[in-house]
């Protein structure tokens, strides 16, 4: 695992897929908090010299 830490730190381009399944309830309704948060770190990294 730590190996790929590394690799995505040293990396200038990161591409994220997400699930639907990651991003809903139980009952099938958009998580809201789960887009906050996701959102939350795509904006840090995006702050620094890496393209996402």
């Amino acid at each position: 695992m730590a190996g790929a830490r590394q690799a995505v730190g040293e990396a200038r381009r990161i591409v994220v897929k997400v699930g639907s399944s990651s991003l809903t309830t139980a009952a099938g309704g958009l998580d809201a908090d789960r887009v906050d948060a996701l959102v939350d770190v795509l904006a840090k990294v995006r702050g620094t010299d890496k393209e996402i």
